[in-house]
């Protein structure tokens, strides 16, 4: 039986004792009672200490585990994905994160997995064993981490614990021994391993337009900055020798960055790393774009005032004398006294402010407060204006803002569109602009807020932009830059902007929607939610959420709504249908989003696979094969499909059933109900899925 090096508190260097796979059971049973923070650890492996460099050292590693943070997953969940992959020896627990409040509400479905091993295995093997268990559970990257010890059960408030104990065969890590659905994973990421070196040499030096001194101060940065020690410093993980290396943000859990003769590749997705650009990368790049916005410019001046003291101080002389000698180098002064900031100071006026100061009023549910200014990011058909329209109607009918306050400026609509929102706010006192109309200029928004400036009568105004891409250029750093500071300013003197706007075409690595443009525009606002659908009933009711990205004050981290989405519903009828969803609500909408989404990755598999058992049942090796073979799809994605599938439920997107025999061989069959669409374009067909109601309102 493995055994694992115990630690009575985190902050001990070397372990106390080693426990057993039955010691780890018994804790799960019964959780310990005290504080995170004081809670004992282990170490999954006999190592003498918890170093990278004494585990690696070591390279013997006992346990295969999972930090389940994400996903939502209930334990019900974790148990049928451990069955699908044939894992039947583990324990599940709830991690101290699950009893955390965060904004008022228990964070709660947060998970340990722990898998048994019945031989131990060198680092590199486990670490592609901990990436199929990332691929399986959906854990976070932390527990590729060689030296990353992992805290016991613990339940110090006697809250919110559950648990599961599994008692089977552990996973035998031996050729050709592991469960099938996890080799053919593991296969899948050494393969994926070899190409990525393969591309990584052939790559091309990225190009860089710079003068002779500029490449100077370049090359001492290079000089002075290790690849290793700034990947390390930036949070980078290091987990199958010196080349590979995860980036921060990845979500995928597998490393994609590649330092092969002293420079950097990345194979992670452009979302994930702005130096995905199929070159290599040397040490001034990755600070430039990590400190510097990819400014090299900025990168530039920052390193020659730290590496070349002397040298930037003489260009900066030279560079004043040049100013004053043309005569650039003027303050304007209102008189000849000496200048001074004292003119600018607000002393004195503090009584006058605290008057026109806004409480915090809630004026979009409760995802946008009076006195602030707030960005919607959502893609097409999500719903924005139609969502941001009936909030701001509950919101005068209400009492919470009165409608002669509101501008809601429409620059973005058809001539009917338009016209039937005039006609709503028109019911509600709100006044209704649009540029072309009665002399009003987009372009001029920034000088129409300067004006309300400098005429005192910014308070209390809400201002819609519907949307803020025909009011600046979000793709352009400056214009978009002067624009937030003039809505800043018109906020600061007690307006509030509420701007809607797009996101990227392109989602990230976690299927999530990417706002467009800079990041100025995130960064400048108060307060930020990106919108997207969640799913969509067969009677044409759509869920959307709206989820937390920044925020000042008591902000909802994330809510829900549902609205009839049907073409033939008419906009009035679909403002009429719009309501929160409750919480119970929310869960479903959220796995049946998690459905379809998997439904949509897999349909090209699907099809290949349905194809194959048309014609009669199919052993798993020989389908994976073939349904490989026919279609170019990965045997690894064919396996995850297969596997996702299964069952005799097509509500839930399954649609061939298997058997085992002998040797525990699996043999796959086509579903009765799944014959006949066999080949058809299952996008189109999800419509006659049936689908129950999927939410309710709160």
């Amino acid at each position: 039986m493995m055994e694992f090096a115990f630690y009575p508190t985190k902050t001990l260097t070397k372990p106390s004792k080693f426990i057993n796979w039955k010691d780890l059971q018994q804790a799960a049973q019964s959780p310990a009672s005290t504080a995170k923070d004081n809670t004992a650890c282990i170490h999954p492996s006999q190592t003498p200490a918890k170093t990278k460099k004494a585990v690696t050292d070591h390279d013997s590693m006992a346990l295969c585990w999972a930090d389940v943070d994400s996903g939502n997953l209930s334990i019900d969940d974790i148990v049928q994905l451990a069955a699908r992959y044939g894992i039947d020896d583990y324990i599940v627990y709830s991690s101290a994160s699950a009893n955390r409040m965060k904004r008022g509400e228990r964070q709660g479905n947060r998970w340990r997995v722990l898998c048994s091993l019945a031989n131990a295995v060198s680092c590199d093997e486990w670490h592609y064993l901990q990436q199929a268990m990332m691929e399986i559970f959906g854990g976070g990257a932390e527990a590729l981490k060689v030296a990353q010890i992992m805290f016991l059960p613990t339940n110090p408030d006697g809250g919110y614990y559950e648990k599961h104990v599994s008692t089977g065969t552990p996973l035998n890590a031996g050729l050709s021994s592991l469960p099938p659905e996890i080799d053919s994973l593991v296969d899948e990421f050494k393969a994926d391993d070899k190409r990525q070196h393969e591309t990584a040499k052939k790559a091309t030096i990225a190009p860089r337009n710079v003068d002779k001194v500029q490449g100077g101060i370049i090359d001492l940065v290079n000089e002075a900055y290790p690849l290793e020690s700034i990947l390390t410093g930036l949070g980078y993980t290091n987990h199958t020798g010196a080349r590979k290396w995860l980036h921060p943000h990845s979500t995928s859990g597998k490393a994609g960055v590649v330092l092969l003769n002293g420079r950097y590749y990345s194979h992670h997705s452009e979302a994930t790393d702005a130096l995905a650009d199929g070159h290599t990368h040397d040490s001034f790049d990755l600070l430039c774009q990590w400190e510097h916005d990819g400014d090299i410019s900025a990168a530039i001046r920052h390193y020659a005032n730290e590496l070349d003291t002397e040298g930037q101080k003489e260009r900066q002389r030279e560079y004043m004398e040049l100013l004053t000698a043309t005569d650039e180098f003027t303050v304007n002064s209102k008189s000849n006294e000496p200048f001074s900031l004292d003119q600018f100071a607000l002393n004195g006026q503090s009584k006058q402010m605290r008057e026109q100061m806004l409480n915090d009023v809630f004026i979009l549910g409760r995802l946008a407060l009076l006195g602030q200014s707030t960005a919607f990011f959502a893609p097409p058909n999500a719903g924005k204006t139609l969502l941001t329209l009936w909030l701001l109607l509950e919101a005068v009918k209400s009492g919470a803002i009165k409608g002669e306050d509101v501008y809601y400026i429409n620059a973005d609509d058809n001539y009917k569109g338009l016209t039937q929102k005039l006609e709503l706010a028109e019911q509600h006192g709100i006044k209704m602009l649009a540029p072309g109309y009665n002399g009003f200029d987009s372009n001029s928004f920034p000088a129409y807020l300067k004006k309300m400036v400098e005429a005192k009568s910014c308070h209390e105004k809400v201002l819609i932009l519907d949307t803020v891409k025909k009011f600046t250029n979000l793709m352009d750093k400056t214009i978009s830059s002067g624009f937030n500071e003039t809505v800043r300013e018109f906020v600061s003197h007690g307006g509030s902007c509420i701007m809607l706007a797009h996101v990227n075409k392109h989602r990230n690595a976690e299927g999530k929607v990417i706002p467009a443009g800079t990041s100025d525009l995130l960064d400048d606002v108060d307060c930020a939610y990106t919108l997207d659908t969640m799913t969509t009933s067969a009677n044409g009711i759509r869920a959307v959420k709206f989820e937390f990205e920044k925020g000042r004050g008591d902000v909802a981290m994330k809510e829900v709504y549902s609205y009839d989405a049907n073409s033939s519903t008419g906009y009035l009828a679909k403002l009429e249908s719009v309501a929160l969803v409750d919480d119970k609500g929310q869960k479903a909408a959220e796995d049946r989003r998690r459905l379809e989404l998997m439904h949509k990755k897999n349909q090209d598999a699907i099809s290949s696979i349905s194809e194959l058992l048309r014609s009669g049942s199919r052993l798993k090796t020989e389908l994976i094969q073939e349904a490989s073979k026919n279609s170019g799809i990965s045997k690894k994605a064919i396996n995850k499909a297969l596997v996702e599938h299964s069952g005799d439920d097509m509500s839930l997107f399954q649609y061939w059933t298997s058997t085992v025999g002998e040797k525990n061989a699996h043999t796959y069959k086509l579903n009765n109900f799944h014959q006949n669409s066999v080949g058809s374009d299952h996008a189109n067909n999800r419509g006659s899925i049936p689908t129950a109601d999927l939410f309710t309102a709160a």
